[in-house]
């Protein structure tokens, strides 16, 4: 990042031609400057002194005088953050360097150096010297480097991908690299190295966010760099045609979420592919002669390269790819449509007006039934707080939605009457248009209307509010584009249209919607045929099958087929293939064959169902007729017709608009106004929209109307007084695969000074606490929370480098660390063989559990890393660790011999580091091994150095050796014999022994000296015993319900949260209490104590059951860290710094296990804590639709005839034990060129990672092993996904508002060409919910047990071979 602050992001770049006047060869600036500005508005970065600028022709004072001039440009014309990369490379390290400062002097803020190349003969193949190179320029640049690979221009040197990931590792002043090579090979490399979230961690670039970016050095491989982790293109073309390559990369980007905009992104590239390397092969020359007749500038490069041949020039022009680029380019480019009229005019953006000079005004809506209003209270408080003057509000404006008068005044509005409303309001909110006579005539002069508007319907409105010289915005006219989605009215009531049009048809049809078998008789379901896929379409056939129909859907667009299956309906098709995709994301005028094949086919359908629902709208037209009266008459007597397109003419042809009638016993719904048969839920949503809308009208702080602003364009009707052409409408967005939301989340970006000034408020707040803290707390406090603070922010550091693969390794060896609870039991140990006091036998139970703890974690560890161990792996000679846990322990007691001195500081020190050092191991698997053994060496050294503290009798040593051994004992019986699939509910029985031994621990020390304890001992035993008590039964209940000896549904207590809340309450009240009493009524004190172990019991409980069998990963993370803060509260109150650190440490780990695990799941760590707080009541939903069945002989053909297959695994795989079966499935196919990929959900299993492990136990290439967000966007492109043992982790009713797992990431597995899920049944997955795709047409069951199932698969494979 340059000083200021400028910095490259992924992108397009276009390396800017230098202009030189025809006759002097002197640079021509004019046109420079003009070509910097077009090429920056069409969205490209720019590049000076390049290749395509002639660098090696330039002087130094030359390339100066450029960079200046597009500087200048630049922040003349609106793009003052723009960065520009300048051309710094030449023959010399010297020179090169004087240039890079030269560059940065002049206002550059990235250096692109290109290999020297005049000794080629000397340096091509010598990577050490261009590596050295590179370096030395890299570190006197004063401007980031960019490397540029261009072997045609630097003797045929060719940087390979080694040498570049090398230089990106080795230098954070290198920030990406050119590849004008053309190699996507090397280009995939790279990308596969420095896209990994490790190389990104370990190695930032220096001043910038940004990754090492990977751009191609041509455009017509953009598409395939992207789909490689590539970064962008630095590309000639973009001199000639930039807004093509802006879209492309736009579609490009966008196609990698939504695959059904790929086709259009391959249709651009091989447009934008062609026409590179036709105008590429044809020199700096031809690109100059294509721009001379494009923009009317360009002229000759400068000798002694050949000037523009008038024939050549003309055969180029001619040439059909120049040709298809062009029309492309002028399609997109308002410049080249002559349509950009003066920029005084177009482009004028209006001088903002500050909010709180403004007057909002929102009226009653008169048009007749319209009950909605177009403020909400809520929203009125947020104009208010944004700094608007006054909110005006006409009385009862809300009142049919169910929003008093006395809701606006508590929020700030003034109600007034109807004449102040319209004479006062600079800015006036509505619903429905203004009415001619009654509202248009009474709206102030000058003044903003924003409302749905309908223009073409409205003319006489339109024109009534241009001669009052007002600006008028059009609600229903906003573009559907990503950004615009929180303002999209129209899909707000288009969806809750959908939703009433199901209510108002199941109203008036006779029968049930959904079928049911009672003793009277079968009642079959409804059926429900639904024709347009619109928003509005999709509501309608979430609900209808919500309801239990049987749900048909029809929709000319080629994006819909996938929307409407993902929610389980029927997608109907005609014969003839014709995409009715057009602009906007609407559907187009079809034709004339294949509208006759649709009436047929609705005709046929409308014999058979019993509901039928029609959305079909074409912007501009009438609504087509597609339900005739032939096809009204041949439905059954008692169906349902509801038209919602009945404002605009109707899609049936004897729809009334506004009525309900009936037709030959067919009852049509012709109502206009669904959504404010909903007016609280349809005001709510729409002042949603209007609001957001309304406050991205100007720069956040005033209103000002910039007509550059493509929403604000798209959508404004009138500009002071002006009517304005509608604009041409967007590429269609991605379409969402979700039904529709209620409410879309607004995103606000905060300004570099509201970033610096929180920053520097946290800052300032955390230094104040501190200063705080010490003086109020004593040296001994501040002592353990300086070492708990520092132990944090390494474990912070540390945890984060965990392969994710590892996080249940990572889990285990935190648990045996915390084993270390142990050590408090050391200090209330005593009594010689046998313990002579109730807190003596406290302790030596607690060291007996923590032995189990140790023994256990460290076992289990080992036994899950060793899974991951290969036969190719080098030797690992473990043994060879003894030899400094020897060493340390025979040097540590001869030193004790002769004194202690700071020997057990020096033990805990090391413990410390050794413990730190342990989990770092697990950032690879290469290095896992070794972190178990580093943690067992660091628990030893630790309990050694606390043995010494304690200075214990022989008697009392033998009684601990004893009981450790005791415990060991235990816990390595356990470790070993504990098998893959009861990993999970082990770790949370480990978790509540680490509990109970700190309750304990924490008892035996406040009980063996009551009345001598200080506050902090006294403090930080309670908070032991209350963490260590909900850590205890806590896990107990994760324990029960893992093992299925508890029901996984939630325990919805009555008046839970008000239980946990009391409970926490009494706890702390208890906490005073005790703390006063203990020094003068030990007794009273004790019995507190017992109380907050009894409470604390029963909170652990109460918490823990209120969370269903989904969240339980996360249950586990929370009690690991859980566990460590019970050490951190022991080392506090003992005022030992091991326990504290190691604590925190273990603290900090789960912390981020948890979040990993909240946001894997959207779950919120409140949810967790607080026992259910914002848990979804688990649905009755049920799901109608007929099962597929397939075989193994089938599933063979269909694995053998894939070319691509994922594979899905879950927690059913673990419990069939077929990981093994499944290895050599994937050896086979992989052994006949088949792409083998695993999909792993981060919750997949009851812990974090635990596929990973079971896979890696069976041998399976880590490389093969996706996370979800690695290959979820590659499910559209995979020809068979085979589901094992994975139920939640693939249900798209996750997609669905309102149910139980509502909002969890899922793997999009539904998506496959083809779906084979293994299971035993049809029972529902662990968070007990139905999944939707197994009822999919995509989707065929395969019965039976999963490891049978695998080995009859891999034997029919076998068999193929």
């Amino acid at each position: 990042m340059s000083k200021t602050g400028r910095s490259i992001k992924p992108g397009v770049y276009a390396p800017i031609c230098s202009f030189f006047q025809p006759e002097t060869e002197d640079l021509d600036l004019e046109a420079f400057e003009k070509h910097v500005v077009h090429v920056a508005k069409a969205g490209l970065g720019i590049l000076i002194a390049g290749s395509n600028g002639e660098a090696t022709h330039l002087t130094h004072s030359e390339r100066t005088t450029l960079i200046k001039a597009a500087r200048s440009s630049l922040d003349k014309a609106g793009f003052p953050d723009a960065p520009i990369i300048a051309g710094t490379g030449l023959g010399s390290l010297r020179e090169t360097v004087e240039l890079c400062q030269e560059a940065a002097a002049a206002g550059a803020d990235v250096a692109i150096v290109i290999t020297s190349g005049y000794f080629a003969g000397s340096l091509a193949g010598n990577s050490k010297a261009l590596k050295t190179w590179y370096l030395q320029v890299a570190d006197k640049s004063p401007l980031p480097v960019l490397l540029y690979n261009f072997p045609g221009a630097s003797g045929g040197i060719d940087l390979d991908s080694d040498l570049v990931t090398e230089l990106a590792t080795e230098h954070p002043n290198i920030i990406g690299v050119k590849l004008t090579c053309g190699n996507v090979g090397k280009l995939t490399r790279i990308c596969a190295t420095t896209t990994e979230q490790s190389f990104i961690s370990n190695h930032p670039r220096k001043g910038t966010e940004q990754p090492f970016l990977v751009l191609g050095g041509y455009s017509d491989i953009l598409l395939t760099a992207l789909y490689a982790n590539g970064h962008g293109v630095i590309t000639g073309l973009g001199n000639v045609a930039p807004y093509s390559i802006a879209k492309l990369y736009q579609i490009a980007r966008a196609s990698l979420a939504n695959p059904s905009l790929l086709p259009e992104a391959q249709r651009i590239q091989g447009i934008v592919g062609r026409a590179d390397w036709t105008i590429a092969n044809s020199g700096i020359h031809g690109t100059k002669s294509v721009i001379q007749r494009l923009y009317g500038y360009g002229g000759n490069p400068r000798s002694p390269l050949p000037a523009v041949d008038p024939q050549a020039a003309q055969a180029l022009w001619d040439h059909p790819h120049v040709r298809d680029i062009v029309a492309l380019e002028k399609e997109l480019s308002a410049f080249l449509k002559n349509e950009q009229k003066d920029t005084t005019e177009t482009n004028k953006v209006a001088p903002s007006t500050s909010y709180s000079s403004l007057t909002v005004g929102v009226p009653v809506e008169i048009y007749p039934n319209e009950q909605r209003v177009a403020l909400t209270p809520q929203n009125t408080a947020l104009l208010l707080k944004k700094g608007f003057g006054r909110v005006l509000v006409e009385k009862s404006a809300g009142a049919h939605a169910q929003f008093l008068d006395e809701q606006y005044r508590a929020a700030g509005a003034i109600l007034v009457d109807r004449t102040e409303v319209y004479s006062s309001s600079d800015i006036l909110l509505k619903v429905r248009p203004p009415v001619l006579g009654q509202e248009v005539e009474q709206i102030k002069d000058g003044s903003t209307v924003i409302s749905f508007l309908y223009p073409n319907q409205n003319k006489g409105i339109v024109d009534a509010l241009a001669a009052k010289k007002a600006s008028a915005f059009a609600m229903e006219m906003i573009p559907r584009i990503s950004r615009a989605q929180v303002f999209d009215a129209l899909s707000s009531m288009a969806n809750i249209a959908g939703y009433k049009a199901v209510l108002e048809a199941a109203n008036h049809f006779g029968r049930f919607l959904t079928g049911q078998v009672t003793a009277a008789g079968k009642i079959p379901p409804c059926k429900v045929l639904v024709i347009g896929a619109g928003v509005a379409g999709l509501s309608a056939i979430a609900t209808a099958r919500r309801m239990g129909a049987i749900v048909r859907g029809f929709d000319t667009r080629s994006a819909a087929r996938e929307q409407v299956q993902s929610l389980g309906a029927e997608f109907l098709e005609v014969s003839i293939k014709e995409s009715g995709d057009g602009a906007g994301g609407y559907a187009k005028v079809m034709s004339k064959e294949f509208i006759e094949a649709e009436m047929a086919l609705f005709m046929e359908q409308c014999k058979d169902v019993d509901i039928v629902i029609t959305t079909a709208l074409i912007p501009g037209k009438p609504a087509p007729k597609l339900i005739t009266e032939e096809m009204v008459a041949a439905m059954k007597q008692g169906s349902v017709i509801v038209d919602l397109a009945a404002e605009t003419g109707g899609n049936c042809a004897v729809t009334k608009p506004g009525e309900l009638s009936v037709h030959k016993g067919v009852t049509i719904i012709g109502y206009t106004d669904l959504p404010s048969r909903l007016p609280t839920q349809s005001s709510t949503l729409y002042s949603n929209n209007i609001t957001k809308f309304l406050l991205s009208i100007g720069d956040g702080t005033g209103f000002g109307i910039n007509l550059e602003d493509e929403v604000i364009r798209g959508s404004i009707v009138v500009h002071n007084g002006a009517i304005l052409p509608p604009a041409p409408r967007p590429v269609p967005p991605a379409p969402p695969v979700a039904p529709p939301t209620s409410q879309a989340t607004e995103v606000v970006a905060i300004t570099p000074w509201q970033k610096a000034t929180r920053e520097v408020a946290l800052i300032t707040g955390g230094m104040g606490t501190a200063i705080g803290l010490g003086k109020i707390a004593g040296p001994a406090f501040m002592s353990n929370f300086f070492t708990f603070g520092l132990a944090g922010l390494i474990g912070y550091r540390v945890v984060w480098g965990v392969a994710p693969a590892l996080h249940s390794p990572l889990m285990s060896v935190t648990n045996a660390i915390s084993g270390m609870v142990g050590i408090g039991g050391l200090f209330v140990m005593g009594g010689g063989y046998f313990p002579g006091t109730i807190p003596q036998i406290l302790g030596a139970i607690s060291v007996l559990l923590a032995g189990v703890n140790v023994a256990g974690g460290f076992v289990i560890t080992k036994r899950m890393l060793d899974m991951f161990k290969r036969a190719t792996d080098p030797p690992e000679y473990s043994w060879l660790y003894i030899v400094p846990g020897v060493v340390f322990t025979g040097g540590f007691l001869a030193a004790a011999s002769t004194g202690m001195s700071g020997l057990v500081q020096a033990g805990y020190l090391t413990s410390s580091i050794l413990c730190i050092s342990s989990l770092s191991g697990l950032a690879s698997q290469t290095t896992a091994r070794q972190g178990n053994i580093l943690g067992i060496l660091g628990v030893s050294s630790g309990i050694l150095a606390s043995l010494a503290a304690v200075g214990f009798s022989p008697e009392t040593l033998v009684q601990f050796a004893a009981v450790a051994a005791m415990g060991g004992g235990i816990g390595t019986i356990i470790g070993r014999r504990i098998t893959a699939i009861e990993l999970p509910q082990m770790v949370a029985a480990l978790h509540s022994v680490v509990g109970l031994a700190a309750v304990l621990t924490s008892i035996a020390s406040v009980l063996a000296d009551l009345g001598h304890a200080s506050t902090l001992h006294l403090t930080a035993a309670y908070l032991g015993v209350l963490i260590g008590g909900v850590t205890f039964t806590g896990s107990i209940v994760a324990f029960l319900k893992l093992a299925g000896k508890m029901s996984s549904r939630p325990l919805l207590l009555p008046g839970r949260h008000l239980i946990n809340s009391s409970l926490l309450g009494i706890n702390l009240a208890a906490m005073g209490a005790f703390i006063t009493s203990a020094p003068t009524v030990p007794l009273v004190a004790a019995a507190y104590l017992g109380a907050n172990t009894v409470l604390s019991f029963i909170k652990g409980f109460t918490t823990t059951s209120a969370i269903g069998g989904a969240d339980m990963p996360v249950v586990i993370t929370v009690l690991n860290a859980y566990s460590g803060f019970a050490l951190v509260a022991e080392g506090f109150m003992l005022d030992n710094s091991l326990l504290t650190s190691v604590g925190a440490l273990i603290g900090v780990s789960g912390s981020i296990l948890s979040y990993i695990m909240c946001v894997a799941m959207n779950r919120t760590l409140t949810n967790v804590l607080f026992g259910g707080i914002g848990t979804v009541a688990q649905s009755d939903y049920k799901i109608e639709g007929t099962v597929t069945k397939t075989s193994v002989d089938e599933t063979v053909d269909a694995l053998s005839n894939a070319d691509s297959v994922i594979l899905v695994v879950g927690y059913g795989m673990a419990v069939a034990k077929a990981q093994f079966a499944i290895s050599e499935i994937v050896n086979l196919l992989r052994s006949k060129d088949i792409t083998v990929r695993f999909a792993i959900h981060p919750v997949a299993g009851r812990m974090p990672g635990q596929c990973n492990v079971l896979l890696a136990e069976a041998s399976v290439p880590y490389d093969i092993v996706l996370e979800m967000d690695e290959i979820n966007d590659d499910f559209s492109d995979t020809d068979v996904t085979l589901v094992i043992g994975a139920n939640d982790t693939v249900n798209p009713i996750a997609l669905e508002p309102g149910s139980a797992i509502a909002g969890m990431p899922v793997l999009h597995a539904w998506k496959s060409k083809q779906v084979i899920v293994m299971k035993r049944g049809m029972s529902s997955g662990y968070a007990d919910v139905p999944n939707p795709m197994f009822y999919m047409p995509g989707t065929k069951m395969l019965f039976g047990d999963a490891k049978d199932t695998c080995e009859a698969i891999k034997h029919g494979l076998e068999s193929k071979a």
